[in-house]
């Protein structure tokens, strides 16, 4: 497309209009129009790109060209791109020239902007829906499928996700236990009630705090792995190898950790609670003189078999959102190892929001029922 550029003083700026692409601009055109342009005042020269269709590295290289002359004639320079795309090649090419703004108050009409981030998070949802809804599929059919059981993934992954996470969740749900004794039993033993803790510590470990933390812990450790390697993975574009290969990556890279950490989540939950309720137990004998006999009885007399396998359903759910979400920012990523920073610290911070979001939904339910 021929290049064209237009100069245009007003009152407050200079604003100079480039139309066509800037790869076409003729020898000397850069000079004459830097002659066209006003001499030096102080009025601010915007360079407005929305007349450009495409931008490269060349064309970048053009506009550096025009920026360094402008600026070598005396005149402040600023760039205006209202193509997002526009502003991503110049800040990635663009070293020697302004950081691009976007244009005037006519492009941020509230309307423009509310449905541009409609449908960015409309196709959002949907692409993570389809995730989602292959990632379940996979894991439930592949164990059927004599050629692509994976089993071998899926044992890697128990082991990967499951006991390397057990010290460390035995740690945090001792801890949280001994801290839950600690608190509630001041209180108790105003009214004489020690042995309370019991019933405090065991129903909120086994129906909130066990499944919430484990899940948590799994997401910033294992789900961020995930991501990682998934991310890396699609910037080295080992991904789309995959798939030229013949091979399905949600089956051979999602399906086999969803199946391993479905299995792993809720074993881990119930190892938290049994490690909660002897942190509890530890603070009742140690400081407020409960017998551990009389501890366990009285936590085994409170804590029915429905709250611990309410507690377990969570887990599992849990594990389907905590392997989604990393899939889907490990599948989304880009911009090198940068991009994979990024995208793994936007996992972690999605996966814990949305953790507590089913849990939150989870609770009400289940208190809803009689």
């Amino acid at each position: 497309m021929k290049f064209v550029a237009r100069v245009n003083p007003r009152d407050a700026d200079i604003v100079v209009l480039l139309e066509g692409g800037l790869e076409h601009a003729a020898p000397g055109a850069l000079g004459q129009l830097i002659d066209v342009v006003p001499a030096p005042d102080d009025r601010m020269v915007i360079i407005d790109l929305e007349g450009v269709p495409r931008l490269g590295a060349l064309g970048v290289a053009t506009l550096t060209t025009l920026v360094g002359g402008l600026q070598d004639a005396g005149h402040q320079v600023r760039l205006r791109a209202k193509n997002r795309a526009h502003r991503r090649v110049i800040q990635a090419f663009g070293r020697d020239v302004p950081r691009p703004e976007l244009p005037g108050p006519e492009a941020h009409v509230l309307i423009e902007r509310l449905g541009e981030r409609t449908i960015q998070t409309h196709d959002a949802v949907l692409r993570f829906a389809l995730l989602a809804q292959a990632t379940l599929t996979s894991a439930i059919t592949q164990p059927f499928r004599i050629r692509r059981r994976r089993h071998d993934l899926t044992q890697r992954s128990i082991v990967a996700m499951g006991v390397g996470a057990t010290p460390l969740v035995a740690l945090i749900a001792f801890l949280i236990g001994f801290i839950l004794a600690l608190q509630s039993g001041d209180l108790l033993k105003t009214y004489g009630q020690t042995l309370l803790i019991a019933d405090l510590v065991g129903l909120a470990v086994t129906k909130e705090i066990a499944p919430l933390l484990t899940a948590v812990l799994v997401a910033g450790r294992s789900g961020s792995s995930l991501t990682a390697e998934i991310g890396t993975m699609n910037v080295s574009e080992e991904v789309d190898a995959l798939t030229v290969m013949g091979v399905d990556p949600i089956d051979y890279l999602v399906a086999p950790r969803l199946r391993a950490l479905a299995l792993v989540l809720p074993m881990l939950t119930i190892v938290a609670d049994v490690v909660a309720i002897a942190g509890g137990v530890t603070v009742g004998w140690l400081v407020y003189d409960l017998h551990p006999g009389a501890y366990i009885e009285q936590t085994a007399l409170r804590v029915e078999v429905g709250d611990v396998l309410g507690g377990l359903l969570k887990a599992l759910c849990f594990s389907v959102v905590i392997v989604t979400v990393a899939a889907y920012q490990g599948f989304a990523t880009a911009g090198g190892a940068a991009g994979v920073g990024k995208y793994t610290t936007r996992s972690v911070v999605q996966s814990i929001i949305w953790i507590i979001i089913v849990d939150a939904l989870f609770t009400a339910l289940l208190t809803a029922l009689p």
